[in-house]
């Protein structure tokens, strides 16, 4: 199955959500790539850089991505996924880039 993504909004802007939205460039997706994140200047530095084309740190920006990836510590997916329910549609994918490496 081909997976026709044209927007992807990233939770987390961090060095695993970057690394993502990077990586997307990188292997020449062509839609829009948005983040999500509670510190404004890793938005400005993911706008500076090219590697997102919007960002906020208003969950509304979510609205109509086709594919929304958590990259968040573990321990607050519940309170984002929370603050996401009404900004995703009925189609969207929702996955994430959680790990835990302990009890």
């Amino acid at each position: 199955m081909e997976w026709d993504f044209k927007e992807v909004c990233v939770v987390g802007l961090g060095m695993i959500g970057g690394s993502f939205a990077l990586n997307l460039k990188f292997k020449g997706f062509k839609g829009k790539i948005k983040a999500i994140d509670k510190d404004p200047s890793a938005i400005e530095k993911g706008l500076e850089m090219e590697i997102i084309d919007e960002g906020s740190i208003k969950f509304s920006i979510a609205e109509g991505s086709d594919l929304v990836v958590i990259a968040v510590p573990v321990g607050s997916y519940k309170e984002v996924i929370e603050k996401l329910i009404p900004f995703l549609g009925e189609n969207t994918i929702v996955s994430d880039l959680g790990s835990v490496k302990g009890n």
